[in-house]
């Protein structure tokens, strides 16, 4: 049987990922970019960037090389869906900063989608980020 493409709480199809570094090496449509941290990249448009699992130190420097690959792919909006994700240190938060000073500076649009009431949206709403809370069935 046919796995089904899941949608994203936008609607996008997450059945046809490109992995973020150009090759066709996917490992169950993600790309394994930490034992930690999986992502996902949805052409769109929009872009959409999936993340899960821990971000933390050591993963944290890789989503903003992430986020700065998706971003200069051309499209003029970008949205990091944070639902699947446990735990978002420090450094992610700075790395989540960055991106959308970057994105701010060349007029186009960041968005981060959070899974609503978990930590991961508080912290993000803490650090003054632009965060669209939404309802994740678990």
């Amino acid at each position: 049987m046919p796995d089904r493409a899941t949608r994203t709480p936008t609607g996008h199809s997450t059945d046809r990922p490109t992995p973020l570094d150009g090759s066709d090496e996917r490992v169950g449509g993600r790309r394994p970019v930490h034992p930690t941290m999986t992502t996902v990249l949805d052409d769109g448009p929009p872009r959409l960037l999936h993340v899960r699992g821990r971000v933390d130190g050591a993963t944290a420097s890789t989503l903003g090389e992430q986020i700065d690959e998706a971003s200069r792919r051309g499209f003029y909006r970008l949205h990091l869906d944070l639902t699947g994700v446990d735990e978002l240190a420090d450094e992610a938060v700075a790395a989540l900063r960055r991106a959308h000073r970057h994105h701010a500076a060349h007029s186009t649009e960041l968005s981060v989608l959070t899974a609503a009431g978990t930590e991961v949206d508080e912290v993000v709403a803490a650090a003054g980020l632009p965060r669209t809370p939404v309802s994740v069935a678990g």
